[in-house]
């Protein structure tokens, strides 16, 4: 059966995490380094067509499962992940959000609220609220099977709350105290480990 052409598809809006959309990066396992974003998404966002297509690619490259039954065949990873599951890690801007991982061989051409490119990475960073273009593709390779989804291009929205720690730094300064003169004179003595 010949391969379907499938559309590009427009995201709701995500809040962007992780992104590498300026130089690719090379993720753990991967051969070759990409460009990517995580794509975080409200769980009132509205990922039907998302979904239609992901289904759609995988009964082509499944076509002998019983596609009667609900969810894609076992072993097969989906590319909709469960937020809940990062929060420890990632922050609590992942509490009943659903997650995709997008990325591509060559940079994804990045514009602005206004449709104006944009080139300063400053622009794009973890936190802000962006929208995508993507094509779900299946894979099946070394034993790993699943559905992804190929990062087409991004548009920025509007501003929001940088994630990963933006105020880490100023909790980190205030823990420090002006220095006094009688301070600043002092010198460290120690001759060995033994004398610490």
């Amino acid at each position: 059966m010949a391969q379907q052409q499938y559309y590009d598809i427009k995201t709701p809006e995500f809040r962007l995490s992780f992104p590498h959309l300026f130089e690719p990066s090379r993720f753990e396992g991967q051969e070759q380094a990409s460009y990517s974003a995580l794509m975080v998404f409200d769980k009132a966002a509205d990922l039907k067509p998302m979904k239609q297509a992901v289904l759609q690619v995988a009964k082509e490259k499944w076509p002998k499962h019983d596609w009667s039954k609900p969810g894609l065949p076992a072993g097969v990873r989906s590319p909709f992940c469960d937020g809940n599951e990062k929060v420890d890690a990632w922050g609590e801007e992942f509490v009943d959000a659903v997650y995709i991982r997008a990325k591509t061989k060559k940079r994804p051409p990045i514009v602005d609220a206004g449709g104006i490119p944009v080139d300063d990475p400053e622009k794009l960073y973890p936190g802000c609220y962006c929208r995508a273009v993507v094509t779900p593709y299946a894979y099946d390779k070394a034993g790993n099977k699943g559905i992804s989804f190929q990062l087409a291009a991004v548009q920025i929205l509007r501003e929001g709350e940088r994630l990963g720690g933006g105020n880490v730094g100023a909790k980190a300064l205030a823990m420090f105290e002006p220095i006094t003169e009688a301070e600043e004179n002092l010198s460290f003595n120690a001759t060995s480990l033994d004398d610490i």
